[in-house]
């Protein structure tokens, strides 16, 4: 068997090649039916969960979405995360275990972990935003990893508990948002709290009014 790092060096170009094919095929076959969507069915904030609903209906759909939400941030694009699952207050990411993601004892990288968790926070963030008037930035990332972890890595978090205080923001609130990332047999490898700041827009909008 050829070390990690052989196998990463040899196939991680071909793997490139072929997500980039994944891609241009999903573009291919999901360019009509999103365009009629959104020019008949599009309802502002409630794109985000439409438009993946969609899109995961259709072949090479899912990892076209996952693909175009994962480039706005470039750095969490190069782990490939995959939308599994994505509702106004829940999101649950998959990463699948790849050389190149590996640390030097065969197992995934437990920064590899941390950039998944973070990428869930991050979408389910800026889809939440689409509801709620206001502006957020992760400021401080904390992981607690209970075992090692091989195969593929799933990651839930879940905001509903914050909503209310998002909703009533006035000024600015930190808010620690909560991941658990589980291993292919769904046992809980690590835990990781995202804290997010979050800013009223609200107060902005009603001042240059004024």
């Amino acid at each position: 068997m050829l070390p990690d790092q052989l196998t990463a060096l040899i196939y991680r170009p071909f793997f490139l090649v072929y997500e980039i094919i994944l891609f241009i095929l999903g573009l291919i076959v999901a360019i009509f039916p999103v365009t009629f969507h959104l020019v008949t069915k599009y309802k502002g904030p409630e794109a985000y969960e439409q438009l993946f609903t969609l899109m995961k209906s259709l072949p090479f759909g899912q990892r076209l979405f996952s693909s175009i939400i994962a480039s706005i941030a470039p750095y969490s694009a190069g782990i490939s995360p995959q939308i599994e699952k994505l509702t106004a207050t829940t999101i649950e990411v998959s990463m699948e275990d790849r050389p190149w993601k590996r640390n030097p004892f065969k197992s995934v990288h437990f920064i590899a972990m941390t950039n998944l968790a973070e990428f869930a926070t991050g979408v389910i963030a800026f889809n939440m935003m689409r509801y709620i008037k206001v502006r957020g930035i992760p400021k401080k990332i904390t992981v607690t990893c209970s075992k090692k972890c091989r195969g593929k890595v799933r990651a839930n978090c879940s905001i509903e508990k914050h909503m209310a205080a998002l909703k009533t923001l006035k000024d600015q609130v930190d808010l620690d948002f909560h991941v658990d990332l589980l291993d292919q047999k769904g046992d809980v490898v690590a835990v990781c709290l995202v804290q997010w700041n979050f800013k009223s827009l609200t107060k902005k909008t009603t001042e240059t009014k004024s």
